[in-house]
This record gives structure tokens, sequence and C-alpha cells, in this order.
């Protein structure tokens, strides 16, 4: 590619992270709620400028992945389970980006 060749651009960026909800509980026993944990998600742009990749129209893609909420990708130890992470990222990028 020559030197003037704009770059593809991958943004990703955190929206204010969500809070969590609280239920009231059904049944006989109203006096207790549970509380449902957020959802994550990135906001993705995605440029890929004409010209680049050997491809003569430039090429714009916005959107959201989800990425679960925290206890599907940290354990009860607090480890960070990175594949489990790295699935639902890849996955929704691909979504996003149509592949």
């Amino acid at each position: 590619s020559s030197p003037s060749a704009q770059p593809e651009q991958l943004i990703l960026t955190s929206p204010p992270l969500p809070k969590h909800k609280l239920v009231p509980a059904s049944g006989t026993n109203k006096t207790r709620a549970f509380s449902i944990p957020p959802e994550y998600s990135l906001e993705v742009e995605y440029t890929r400028p004409a010209g680049s990749t050997g491809n003569s129209s430039g090429q714009k893609k916005n959107g959201k992945v989800t990425v679960g909420h925290f206890g599907e990708w940290v354990t009860q130890e607090g480890e960070f389970v990175e594949s489990v992470f790295e699935e639902k990222l890849r996955a929704g990028l691909a979504k996003v980006l149509g592949e």
C-alpha cells in the first residue's frame, strides 16, 4: 500500500455504566427483592477509507456490542476469564461489522 493510504480504524468506547435493576419478589413474600446485574456494552465505530485494501469505496459502520454482565466473565474469586469476554466481544464485533 502507498504511504499516503489511510488506515482502517476501529474505535471502541464505553458508554456510562448501567445500573443494576431491583425487581420486587413475586409470590407470598413481597418484602424481598432481587437484583438483576447490568449488561455492559461497547459502542463500535469502524471506518475503512476509500481505496484501502483494494476497495474503491469507503465504508463506515456503527453499532453496539453487548459483552454481558460482570458475572459472566469474572469468577466468584475475582478472576477475569479472558476467553469468555473475548468470545462475546468477537461475536458482537462480527455482528456489527457484518462478518
